[in-house]
């Protein structure tokens, strides 16, 4: 499996309130955190199974007054809607045995070898506390410097879920759940309804007392939130951090 099984299972959830979820667990399977992708994953289905309760509690037929000049269109409506959560839960159960088996070897290869290192301790070997680093990439806020002109145009001219696809091809999503989630001058993407919002926090100096934004398409300034009110939009799964790459060498991987 590879992150685009997750883009084509958000392509069938657009519009509804799990496709937030599906793009997280497609930036935490990039990252490798497996674990942590299948929860998403999971709490993606539940919640699209709850939200779709109603419509898949009974056949077609019995949500309908037969008796009704239009039964016949309106039954089809349901069967038409009753399949397309078919064919999505489908995929969700096709997806999710796949991501265990990854999430267990993932957990398997965490269980540190006790017999390897009672060999190496009865020879007298030890790790140098010195070891030089292997080469890779190490996750950071993401912030202004990062955004080219080619992105904050196309993410002009697009609204809604188009935006948070766009963002997501270019940007992790860190969701935030604490006052250590807030960043001076770093990104953040806010989806509430059908608004979305591309900002960025201002100076430390200026978070003393809120979290003050700007908007990065225009510049101006946007609303002040409280530190509580700011975490909790995080928490509601209404805004998240966006994070980059950059290797341990220094140089900044370019995501564009």
């Amino acid at each position: 499996m590879n992150a685009e099984d997750f883009q084509d299972l958000y392509k069938l959830l657009r519009g509804s309130k799990s496709a937030f979820a599906v793009l997280d667990a497609r930036t935490l399977f990039i990252e490798k955190k497996l674990a942590r992708c299948l929860e998403r994953i999971e709490e993606a289905r539940e919640s699209y199974v709850q939200s779709r309760s109603r419509l898949m509690k009974q056949p077609a037929e019995q949500q309908v007054d037969a008796k009704a000049a239009d039964a016949d269109r309106q039954i089809k409506r349901i069967q038409r809607k009753q399949d397309k959560v078919n064919d999505i839960l489908k995929c969700f159960d096709e997806l999710l045995p796949k991501l265990r088996k990854l999430a267990d070897r993932e957990k398997a290869k965490a269980v540190p070898d006790t017999s390897a290192d009672s060999s190496a301790a009865a020879d007298g070997q030890e790790i140098a506390d010195g070891s030089e680093l292997q080469p890779g990439h190490y996750e950071r806020a993401a912030c202004r410097e990062d955004l080219t002109e080619l992105f904050l145009k196309r993410f002009d001219q697009i609204e809604g879920d188009e935006q948070l696809l766009w963002v997501g091809k270019h940007f992790g999503f860190r969701q935030v759940e604490s006052q250590d989630d807030i960043h001076p001058e770093s990104l953040y993407f806010i989806k509430i309804e059908e608004e979305s919002f591309l900002v960025q926090t201002r100076a430390a100096s200026e978070l003393t007392d809120g979290v003050a934004l700007t908007s990065v398409t225009n510049n101006l300034p946007m609303k002040t939130y409280s530190h509580d009110a700011f975490v909790r939009m995080g928490v509601r799964k209404r805004m998240v951090l966006l994070t980059t790459e950059f290797e341990h060498t220094g140089s900044v991987k370019n995501e564009n």
